[in-house]
């Protein structure tokens, strides 16, 4: 049986430092795995220590288009954003939220909207001639690579695929004062004109490109002299804790292979800029963290809207049931075999919570195939908002992280602001949940 989810609800305030509510058991639903309170030493707010920095949370917002005949899903797509602590009401953090707000409705706006549509007639046709269709996804997710002396500069990968030789990416980034919320230009940052400010990077680019010549780095197209003026954004730049780095759409330089070609000019070689911008240390291990807590996320909601919890997964069930029989094969493309659900488990919860999931008896391997026990299918009302929530971040140590949820309750007892949480935790090299959150 499928929970209701709440619906996405997009304009609330939840103040950063509210009592932690911890999700406690699975209210009468298996499994068993509870998520229990961080130790004393774990901290409560993701608040940064640093000078002139803001704490940061981010939004996370889904969207799913279904065929309105038979509900088969066409489209997901997710859009994570910034969104910044702003406890004392600041004109600056309002407007950088105000951007983000605008631009993750925008980025579901024409997702859902001109995805879906071009979703929706590639179904028609698949279903029509017989032949394979697969989901299209479309994903943003923004990534801080500065933050600090009232800076912040944030990185945009939008990712698009809908069924071809392979995804389509685009970047986009934008550099911020904190304290008035104004979005800076090249020229706000390194001075002059912006055609002065665009001669300096096609210089730098221009250098670094044949710096590689005769290399194994070298892969640009033979016009790169020309393509590297006439394809640069002027705002396709952000900022790291020791340079400014530049960088070309895909295809515009390069081979799809290639990526987005990155070009960065070091502080200590900058010479004066008409921002100051202090070195910083390397922020990539918490980009990192994000990562994956982000897959991890996505990956428990797997878990417990299909698998364990609110449903289990499809299955082929004959109108007449033989007896008392309760097995039958799941017919799901991911989970064709029991290994294959085995993995996934095991690749987002500790061996403990794995364990316990893997052993309740709901999922058996009958002869090499994966079979589901539908006696144990317990789901109910579930009414939790997980189309739209943020989350914080926090590292306690380097095998230990704790991950805040906040979200909606939507419930027929009433509507609430609440807190999940839960621990990461790092074995055998990689970042797992401790439990199932819900």
């Amino acid at each position: 049986m499928a929970g209701k989810m709440g619906s996405p609800y997009r304009k609330f305030l939840l103040p950063l430092l509210l009592l932690l509510l911890i999700c406690t058991g699975c209210t009468g639903r298996e499994p068993g795995p509870t998520i229990e309170e961080p130790g004393e030493n774990a901290a409560t707010s993701p608040l940064p220590a640093g000078e002139g920095e803001v704490a940061v949370l981010y939004r996370v917002s889904t969207e799913t288009v279904r065929d309105p005949e038979d509900g088969t899903p066409l489209l997901e797509a997710r859009v994570i954003v910034p969104q910044l602590e702003n406890l004392e009401n600041t004109e600056g953090i309002a407007a950088i939220n105000s951007y983000y707000e605008d631009f993750a409705e925008k980025y579901l706006a024409y997702a859902v909207g001109e995805g879906g549509q071009i979703a929706q007639t590639e179904w028609d046709a698949a279903r029509e001639d017989g032949f394979p269709f697969h989901t299209h996804h479309y994903d943003s997710a923004a990534e801080v690579y500065y933050n600090g002396s009232n800076l912040l500069s944030v990185l945009q990968t939008d990712y698009e695929y809908t069924g071809g030789a392979h995804p389509m990416q685009y970047r986009s980034a934008a550099t911020f004062d904190i304290t008035t919320g104004e979005k800076l230009s090249l020229a706000d940052i390194m001075g002059g004109s912006m055609e002065e400010a665009l001669e300096r990077v096609y210089d730098l680019v221009l250098a670094q490109i044949e710096e590689r010549k005769g290399s194994d780095d070298f892969y640009f197209n033979e016009s790169y002299r020309e393509d590297l003026r006439e394809y640069y954004g002027e705002e396709d730049f952000y900022l790291t804790g020791d340079g400014i780095v530049f960088y070309y759409q895909i295809y515009a330089l390069a081979p799809y292979v290639a990526g987005f070609p990155e070009f960065k000019m070091p502080l200590a070689e900058a010479g004066p800029l008409a921002r100051e911008i202090p070195p910083q240390e390397d922020r990539e291990g918490e980009r990192e963290l994000h990562r994956r807590a982000r897959e991890l996320l996505d990956r428990n909601k797997v878990t417990f809207y299909e698998i364990y919890g609110l449903s289990m997964l499809p299955m082929h069930i004959p109108q007449s049931v033989i007896g008392e029989e309760t097995l039958f094969p799941v017919v799901d493309h991911r989970f064709e075999t029991f290994p294959q659900l085995e993995e996934f488990i095991r690749d987002t919860y500790v061996q403990k919570t794995a364990d316990a999931l893997l052993g309740d008896g709901r999922y058996q391997d009958v002869n090499g195939r994966l079979y589901g026990d539908i006696s144990k299918d317990a789901g109910g009302g579930y009414y939790v908002n997980w189309e739209d929530y943020r989350y914080g971040l926090e590292q306690v140590s380097g095998d230990e992280a704790v991950v805040h949820v906040f979200t909606i309750d939507d419930s027929p007892a009433g509507r609430e602001e609440i807190t999940l949480t839960a621990r990461m935790l790092k074995e055998r090299g990689r970042w797992l949940l401790e439990n199932v959150m819900f």
